[in-house]
């Protein structure tokens, strides 16, 4: 394990065990998410934080404002900045979310499927997920067209590949 992955994990502990509820955890997460995609989104700021010749009051006062409403947060994320430890956020953001889902007995599943599923089709996948995996099932569906047909299911090591191009390239192994 690489140095930034276990101080991400030391850091991801410390934070997860100063939110005490599950609001601020969830809360947490959002926020998490929101400033990870604005520095993927928004690479002149992602380069503002880890310059090293950007003045420090402007980092300081942008994640202030970022963090306005949880002071629990703003005093981590400018611990993060005060230690250069900024550049570990992605690796943070997957650990609390793992943190997080195992906290609530959450399963995270990307669905994927060639069109839109049907809610209630939808709804049967996941509750015959929740029930394998003995987890509330938390789902993000992806459309990929070059599937033409059936679901993809993908979960943490679990995969379920029912796609008309699973098979056909199952056929084509066949012939070759």
């Amino acid at each position: 394990m690489n140095i930034n992955k276990k101080l991400a994990r030391i850091y991801t502990n410390a934070l997860v065990g100063s939110l005490n509820t599950k609001e601020r955890l969830l809360a947490a997460q959002t926020k998490i998410d929101q400033v990870d995609l604005l520095f993927r989104n928004i690479p002149d700021l992602k380069k503002l934080f880890f310059s090293p010749i950007a003045p420090k009051k402007i980092k300081t006062e942008l994640l202030s404002l970022l963090f306005a409403e949880d002071q629990t947060l703003r005093k981590f994320f400018l611990l993060l900045l005060a230690k250069g430890r900024l550049n570990i956020l992605t690796e943070l953001k997957d650990n609390f979310d793992q943190e997080l889902a195992q906290r609530l007995n959450q399963q995270s599943a990307n669905i994927f499927s060639a069109k839109a599923l049907d809610p209630a089709v939808l709804l049967k996948l996941k509750t015959a997920l929740s029930a394998y995996f003995k987890k509330e099932i938390v789902s993000s569906v992806h459309i990929d067209n070059s599937l033409f047909g059936g679901i993809r299911i993908e979960s943490g090591n679990y995969v379920l590949d029912n796609t008309v191009k699973k098979r056909l390239s199952r056929v084509s192994a066949a012939f070759a």
